[in-house]
């Protein structure tokens, strides 16, 4: 414990001594984290100097790429975001913010600089130029503005952050930009670290997780371009890949349908899988198999074989968005399965690319649907 004091004495220290050109304060924000996930950047609820009255929401979708939305409150109306870029090392986005006098937009980027010690990054918008930087060891970071290097905002990590959820204290000095452009900032700065500590975590975890789901996503890339054959509904629902369904509306075994014919002497065989068991950020036991229904040759797959019974969704309160992955595949064979699958254990880490492999599938068409838990 005293080692840890004696930390946030250091920091303290440091954050004490950071020279800051003084401008009277006009507006001062706390900006709070809500929601963290594998697949998600970090939510915010911005508040006023009081901590007590929402001012804004700034909210991310699920994605490989950060991307953020700045709503107004109560209104909830958009008045900016943010989209980042996948890049190798360092962090680029791209900004766009609403004008409410003239209601245009006006674009601009949000890119990370190389720097050996702290963090620097650079703000390009409606022919502005402005610096965010933060000092080595330091939880301030400033937004100086060019040519004339004057501080015109500034944020603050709260100390507290270190062991919880994130907290700023954010203080625009200046109206020369408006005050969503420093938002997309905190934005970024948060988002830039939280990538290094994923890197570390996801390096970490790799050895825990199965190969069988990274080859379950590559299956998914390989037939980007389908021809739309399978067709899942439930009830009046139907899966096109891109809808989100809950838990009680898919407890029932879907209705199929396939829109080509089979060929002579084939069988089909559909899979329904969830790569993201637990959870999308720890899919240790994925991935996790609800149902295999095989060796049909109608269109309906009445005529199926379910080597392993459906199981609707029922993911964990808590692990976040689960995706339900429908594979739709073809064989010249009879599909052959010894394993049983009677309770939850004997459906986790299902050896898809051995199955794939041992029964000679062929790949015909993929859709899924998600469920948020």
């Amino acid at each position: 414990m005293s080692i840890i004091m004696f930390l946030l004495f250091i920091l303290l220290s440091i954050n004490l001594i950071i020279p800051i050109k003084s401008i009277a304060v006009n507006r001062t924000y706390l900006i709070k984290k809500d929601f963290l996930s594998g697949l998600k950047g970090g939510e915010f609820t911005v508040y006023d100097s009081t901590g007590k009255t929402r001012q804004h929401r700034m909210e991310s979708k699920f994605g490989i790429t950060h991307d953020v939305r700045i709503l107004t409150l109560p209104s909830k109306k958009l008045i900016a975001r943010l989209k980042a870029k996948v890049t190798a090392a360092m962090y680029k986005a791209t900004i766009t913010i609403l004008n409410s006098d003239s209601n245009q937009w006006t674009n601009g980027t949000i890119e990370q600089n190389f720097k050996l010690v702290g963090n620097k990054f650079t703000i390009l918008w409606n022919g502005n130029r402005i610096l965010m930087e933060g000092k080595a060891a330091s939880l301030n970071t400033a937004f100086v503005g060019e040519p004339l290097g004057t501080v015109v905002a500034k944020f603050r990590k709260r100390v507290s952050s270190l062991f919880w959820r994130n907290k700023y204290d954010l203080q625009v000095l200046s109206n020369t930009y408006p005050d969503t452009l420093y938002l997309l900032g905190v934005a970024a700065r948060d988002h830039s670290n939280l990538k290094i500590h994923r890197d570390i975590y996801k390096k970490k975890m790799s050895n825990d997780i199965s190969s069988d789901v990274q080859y379950l996503i590559d299956q998914i890339n390989e037939t980007k371009n389908n021809k739309n054959l399978l067709e899942i509904s439930y009830g009046n629902e139907k899966v096109n890949g891109n809808n989100h369904l809950t838990k009680e509306q898919t407890q029932q075994q879907p209705n199929i349908k396939i829109n080509k014919q089979s060929q002579d002497n084939t069988y089909r065989t559909l899979i329904m899988i969830d790569p993201d068991a637990p959870s999308s950020d720890q899919p240790i036991t994925g991935p996790f198999i609800h149902w295999i229904l095989s060796n049909f040759q109608g269109n309906n797959g009445i005529d199926g074989q379910p080597i392993c019974p459906y199981m609707g969704p029922g993911p964990r309160s808590g692990t976040g968005r689960h995706r339900y992955i429908f594979l739709l595949y073809q064989s010249t064979e009879q599909v052959k399965e010894e394993k049983k699958f009677d309770d939850i254990p004997q459906r986790r880490k299902f050896p898809l690319a051995k199955f794939v492999s041992d029964n000679c599938l062929q790949l015909l068409d993929v859709t899924f649907f998600t469920v948020d838990a």
